[in-house]
């Protein structure tokens, strides 16, 4: 089904599943028919996976059914204006009632007059914008789609086949159908069928107020289908409606109110301070820029250029058509007025969906967008000029729609200065819009769509369109003020430039990439160019695609070069395999799971950037290492292994050098090996440990049993990151500069500041919550209706405040970042994680029952915007970074129950997994969930003695059991002294002694001289007196 309707809509006999969408000859507006052609089948598919993946193969993937119930039922009532409709009463056109857009069809053997009848009502009845009328007021226009009860359309059947030269008679009957809609009144569609001996001519003429490019595509194919199913006196279905006018117009305000584009303004306002000189005008005349002051110029192009350019150029830089006919304008008008930049009005169709779930591929009305683009032209050589052009373009955030939204709908974008005397706009093909037995386009005039009087807001409106299977752009001019020549010389100059351009693109061999083609698109052309140099060139590796950091891998990137010898963030997992381990079966695996994972071929690249970038490389050029030292004795088996994992560590990785993952294989024995999986923590987090162990071993079986490796491709890391530079960040910074505003405390857990600082010793306390106060502490959450993670969040944040003496304290958690709506993320393999500061605050009379609940909401809260960096967060507090000091890891990701089953299945077992990790954190809690919560304190004892870790642990434990005992208690009722304290602190304070009573202290002092004159008496501040010079030091006082 997808290859034959690419064939249709793109006119291409053969297509193969790996043929490119736009190498083929497509856009936009076709991207649009595809879609809504497979609507018809019963199928659905985003036009951004169009765009996205490109052939049939692997947006086959993207196909799914379509279940989304869209309600057919007749729309009506009060619709928003779009920004589209709004700058059109804005403007105050004169005679706004004629502003039409028309079609004159005919058909040969004329048209059955009752058939015709019958298809427009359900034409109109089915697509709800075009019974829409405006009620008008001094302050506003309402636009109202009427009941399918009113008056739909007015036809006029004219006979004229008695004349003879029936032109300027129809084109008149033409005129005074297109002046006559009355947009309070109504209907705004009108019809005129003339039956002449040639044939008969329909005039279909609707206000453009309802329609638009892309929807008389769809009217012409319901036309078309309805018209024939009336001849064959069936009842007229048409295809399922999408979602109406009307719900774009609430989609659109919904964007609005969510701010959706309130992160663009800088950008479009940015383009108002550009330095734009006017157009050399030939007459300096003050002009109204009337329609009737318009005159034409107009390039074609042959068959066979047209072809070149929809079918052989786009390879070249990846570009679409757009990009290469804005070029050939670029360089036209270069050539005119020897000035560089020019701001050119580009209109778009104006269909793209930002967010939601939203289909208008099938929606009739007038959706189209009008925003300015900044053309630079100052490259000297022909591809610079291209790759430019296509940069400026894929900038525009949203495809322009934003520009008309924050300019008509919220007062956002005030553009007083610079204005736009050139429009430009693509209108596709209508040769396979126009491919029925029913009619074809005629010749005849169809009179004037709009107005002679009406205002027009550009000087100089160009325009291309593909009829006959040849390009054709119009320059439509202000004669007012453009000589006929002038423009006439402008557009043959851009037919020379546009041939110069299809010349170049088709005969280039090899594929020029831009930024825009990468997922960091924002990189600059000459940034992309080092990359290219550094891997393409010196290394001979080919650049798949380059990515930005995530605030998360750019604060370990900044740790990572602050202190190069450190480990902090090296992660290194060993295992040892028993049995019948293929080796050469494993490295194979290894290397087809590298394959598999894009993020696991990545290096860091940071010098001559202005920002850090994540480079995929298309092949992973890393050796394994194997070596055998099953001769050894077991003790010089362990040392070595000890000694190679701690050279390994010391090793580290070179981001920008080598690649950040490796594997080392030690063989112990024929069956027995030692594996050694090191990687930096900037690729990956732990959730992907499960994920790469279990599709590891899944390969090596199906290599094993050479069956074809049955495995679900994976999404890549890109599409979150994608995902994550949508995200506003307005939003998040003004909720988390209210969640830490008014802290000022440092919960800064005890330190044993007696020991050297600045070194970090990693060591490590674990213990574990036995079964049955786990239980207690999972009904707990149960009841208040809490997670687990926030009933042990809120227990540390209260030990916090007891060792710290404070109500209100913060501490970082760190969230999986896997709630982000990404398709596949729960299988994606990269780093998600994030800390967030968790804030615990308590009153006098706060209840832990209460507290919980507190830490729950704010939790859920918090978890829509816990991408946002930790350093944003900490800079908006008071505190900065001292905000968070330590961390707490709640281990919540999935682990395969079964895999130690699917290993054994493969003739071998895995023992001894070890771990080994560092943050840059001095402490930080791991709480592993189980049918018993496993608890893990790591920390640098080079700041926290054992002793006083121990004593945490003995706190945390004895809250617990408080909280278990009565989880009503109150937070200021909680005692974290556990009984052998008491115990010890009783021992200490019972210093009670039985002396003589009849005498003097100075008696029994001088009798303690007399027996231990030289036993220490006094110590204070690092000195110390014997009983002896204690004495004799009182009596020179004496």
């Amino acid at each position: 089904t997808l290859v034959d309707i690419w064939s249709d809509i793109l006119g291409v006999e053969k297509i193969g599943i790996h043929d490119n969408f736009f190498d083929l000859g497509g856009d936009s507006i076709k991207a649009i028919r595809i879609t809504s052609r497979l609507l018809k089948f019963g199928y659905k598919l985003e036009i951004r996976h169009l765009f996205k993946y490109g052939n049939i193969k692997e947006l086959s993937e993207k196909v799914t059914s379509n279940e989304n119930e869209i309600s057919q039922k007749e729309v009506t009532g009060e619709a928003p204006l779009i920004p589209i409709q709004r700058m059109f009463f804005e403007n105050n056109f004169t005679n706004q009632h004629h502003w039409n857009q028309s079609v004159m069809i005919y058909n040969k053997e004329g048209f059955q007059e009752e058939a015709i009848k019958n298809v427009l009502t359900e034409l109109i009845k089915h697509h709800d914008a075009l019974r829409m009328a405006y009620k008008k007021d001094d302050k506003q226009v309402t636009q109202i789609i009427r009941s399918s009860e009113t008056t739909l359309y007015d036809l006029q059947v004219m006979n004229f086949r008695s004349y003879h030269n029936v032109e300027k008679l129809i084109e008149g009957c033409c005129q005074e159908i297109q002046s006559s809609i009355d947009l309070e009144k109504g209907p705004l569609v009108k019809v005129g069928m003339f039956k002449t001996n040639e044939g008969d001519h329909l005039l279909i003429a609707i206000h453009h107020l309802v329609i638009d490019g892309v929807s008389w595509r769809i009217l012409f194919e319901d036309f078309a289908e309805g018209y024939n199913q009336a001849l064959r006196g069936e009842k007229i279905i048409f295809q399922h409606k999408t979602h109406s006018f009307k719900d774009w117009g609430g989609y659109l305000e919904e964007q609005v109110k969510n701010e959706l584009f309130h992160e663009e303004i800088n950008y479009w306002n940015h383009l108002e301070k550009a330095e734009i000189e006017e157009l050399p005008a030939d007459k300096d005349v003050q002009s109204q820029n009337k329609w009737n002051d318009f005159k034409d110029a107009r390039v074609t192009f042959s068959r066979k250029d047209t072809e070149d350019l929809l079918k052989h150029t786009n390879r070249a830089y990846n570009t679409e058509i757009n990009d290469l006919l804005l070029t050939a304008l670029g360089l036209a008008f270069n050539e005119w007025t020897a000035k560089e930049q020019f701001l050119v009005t580009l209109e778009g169709h104006g269909r793209e969906i930002m967010d939601g779930d939203m289909d208008i591929s099938r929606t009739v009305g007038w959706f189209t967008t009008h925003y300015p683009v900044l053309l630079d032209m100052n490259q000297c050589h022909l591809n610079d000029s291209i790759k430019n052009v296509k940069e400026t373009l894929r900038r525009i955030p949203n495809k322009g729609v934003g520009f008309g939204v924050l300019k008509y709908m919220h007062n956002e974008i005030k553009w007083q200065g610079v204005k736009s005397q050139i429009k430009f706009n693509y209108l596709g093909q209508f040769d396979e819009s126009i491919d029925n037995q029913v009619f074809e386009i005629s010749k005849l005039s169809a009179g004037d769509s709009i107005s002679l009087e009406s205002e027009r807001l550009f000087e100089i409106d160009i325009s291309g369109i593909i009829s006959n299977h040849e390009l054709s752009i119009t320059f439509a001019y202000n004669s007012e003020k453009y000589h006929e020549h002038t423009i006439e010389n402008v557009a043959e100059a851009y037919k020379n430039h546009l041939l110069s351009i299809i010349d170049h693109c088709k005969n280039l061999e090899k594929t020029e990439t831009t930024p825009s083609d990468y997922t960091d698109s924002d990189m600059t052309l000459e940034e992309l160019e080092e990359i290219k140099r550094k891997y393409e060139v010196r290394k001979q590796n080919k650049i798949k695609d380059i990515y930005p950091l995530t605030p998360m891998q750019k604060g370990m990137l900044f740790h990572s070069l602050l202190d190069r010898e450190s480990a902090t963030y090296f992660e290194q997992k060993s295992f040892t395999s028993k049995g019948e381990m293929d080796i050469e079966l494993l490295k194979k695996s290894f290397l087809k799971l590298i394959e598999r994972y894009d993020i696991l071929r990545a290096v860091i690249v940071y010098e001559n950037m202005t920002s850090a970038k994540q480079v995929i490389l298309e092949e992973y050029k890393e050796s394994i290492h194997y070596q055998d030292i099953s001769t050894l004795k077991e003790e010089e088996k362990s040392r070595f292994i000890e000694e190679f994992q701690l050279e390994d560590r010391t090793k580290g990785f070179n981001l920008s050098g080598n690649f950040l993952i490796r594997l080392s294989v030690l063989k112990l024995s024929s069956q027995e090996h030692k594996v050694i999986w090191s990687s930096h923590h900037i690729l990956m987090d732990g959730w992907c440990s499960s994920i790469i162990m279990n599709d590891l071993f899944a390969i090596y079986s199906s290599v094993r049993n050479q069956q074809e490796i049955d495995l679900k491709k994976p999404a890549p890391y890109a599409d979150y990151i994608k995902w994550l530079k949508k995200q506003p960040e307005s939003k998040a910074e003004q909720y988390w500069k209210q969640y830490v505003e008014g802290y000022s405390n440092h919960a800064q857990l005890p330190v044993n500041t007696g020991k050297q600082l600045g070194i970090f010793t990693k060591d490590h306390l674990g213990f574990t919550i036995d079964r049955q106060m786990t239980e207690s502490l999972v009904n707990i959450s149960k009841q208040a209706q809490v997670t687990i993670n926030t009933v042990i969040q809120t227990v540390w944040g209260i030990l916090i405040q007891k060792h710290t003496g404070m109500e209100d304290v913060v501490f970082g958690s760190v969230v999986s970042g896997r709630n982000a709506k990404v398709e596949g993320i729960e299988e994606m393999v990269g780093l998600f994680i994030n800390t967030v500061p968790v804030r615990v605050q308590t009153a006098r009379d706060s209840r832990f029952v209460d507290l919980i609940k507190d830490v729950q909401r704010a939790s859920l809260e918090s978890s829509k915007f816990d991408y946002y960096p930790l350093a944003e967060i900490q800079s908006l507090s008071e505190v900065k970074h001292k905000l968070v000091n330590h961390i707490m890891i709640f281990q919540n990701f999935h682990i395969d129950e079964n895999f130690d089953h699917s290993i054994r299945e493969l003739g071998f077992s895995i023992n001894d997994l070890q771990v080994h990790e560092q943050t840059n954190y001095d402490f930080d809690v791991m709480v592993i969930p189980d049918d018993e919560l496993t608890v893990k304190f790591s920390y640098n004892e080079s700041l926290y003695s054992r002793k006083s870790v121990i004593q945490l642990k003995q706190h945390f434990v004895q809250i617990i059991k408080s909280i278990i005992e009565k989880h009503e208690i109150k937070v200021s009722d909680l005692d974290i002294v556990t009984e052998v304290e008491k115990a010890r602190l009783e021992t200490l304070n019972s210093t009670a002694r039985e002396y003589p009573r009849e005498k003097t202290l100075h008696q029994l002092f001088e009798e303690q001289v007399v027996k231990k004159p030289d036993q220490t008496a006094l110590v204070m501040e690092g000195q110390s007196l014997t009983y002896k010079e204690l004495n004799d030091k009182a009596n020179q006082l004496a």
